[in-house]
């Protein structure tokens, strides 16, 4: 009972990569439901950034990073479509009562992706929660706040290009095809990216998926330990996605999955995807069944 228990709330307790779901979309708000005016923007109409003033560095990275990924993602699907993300304060992300901790990307219902503006003591405490020990070490050293701070930014953004990834599918006309094939997408899109663009964060990216559950038998989790439950629960798409682009290369196996989707669509199962990918046989959920 308590291991069902547990992979329902990895089901319901989404912050982005999964499926979209009424859960999903009514758990976090759109960011226009409470306007904040005094965001600034900056980028274009492929990769747009809304950031609280006085994070301009950070925005820059970001919409230079959602930039690169939605241009790959347009050489591979062959479909120009914007991403868009909110850069947020921690009193402007408590005040919007997102379901997600501040340091951990949301999945707005409007479509934008919500990050954290800033790096703090409680963003660094989570991420030592969640990886059970200190966080990767920044060589350098960062504009503002300690390398901690630095690292858990890095963190949440590593895990932010899955949520872009899923945006870009979802506004792709993707969001009908089976949940457990466009997650499985979604983690090829975004490693596939960081391959070919910070090949240097591949590390950090294995340990953030390399984390497992909390112990079923002590019953549902609680505070951090959902949100480790979550992440554990997309490990084997993050393994099935990294054995696909281990044999078929960053490029090529992005290219390859989204040509299936667009041929099969609703009717795609993970079966046949398996079928058709051998190397993420074992490795990626199988279901028979079709999208509902």
């Amino acid at each position: 009972m308590a291991r069902r228990a547990l992979a329902a709330l990895a089901a319901i307790l989404l912050f982005g990569l999964g499926a979209p779901g009424p859960a999903a979309g009514q758990s976090i708000p759109p960011a226009s439901s409470k306007p904040l005016p005094y965001l600034l923007n900056l980028g274009d109409m492929f990769a747009l950034v809304r950031y609280s003033p006085g994070a301009l560095d950070r925005a820059s990275h970001v919409q230079q990073r959602f930039a690169l990924l939605a241009e790959d993602f347009r050489k591979w699907s062959k479909q120009s479509v914007p991403l868009s993300a909110v850069l947020l304060s921690r009193t402007d992300w408590e005040a919007l009562d997102l379901a997600v901790p501040y340091g951990l990307p949301a999945h707005m219902a409007n479509g934008e992706v919500a990050l954290c503006a800033w790096g703090d003591h409680g963003t660094v405490r989570l991420w030592r929660a969640l990886l059970g020990g200190e966080l990767p070490q920044l060589e350098g050293h960062p504009l503002y706040g300690s390398k901690a701070e630095a690292s858990s930014l890095l963190l949440n953004d590593l895990l932010a290009q899955g949520v872009a990834a899923r945006a870009l599918l979802n506004q792709a006309g993707f969001g009908g095809v089976h949940p457990d094939i466009v997650n499985f997408t979604a983690h090829v899109i975004a490693l596939a990216a960081s391959n070919l663009h910070e090949s240097l964060s591949l590390g950090a990216i294995r340990r953030i998926y390399s984390m497992t559950a909390p112990d079923a038998s002590l019953g549902v989790p609680s505070g951090d330990g959902i949100w480790r439950a979550r992440l554990a629960s997309e490990r084997p798409y993050y393994e099935a996605a990294a054995a696909l682009i281990g044999k078929r290369g960053a490029t090529k196996a992005p290219k390859a999955l989204l040509k299936l989707l667009r041929r099969d669509g609703v009717l795609l199962t993970t079966r046949a995807v398996a079928d058709k990918f051998p190397e993420v046989r074992g490795l990626l959920p199988l279901s028979g069944s079709r999208a509902r």
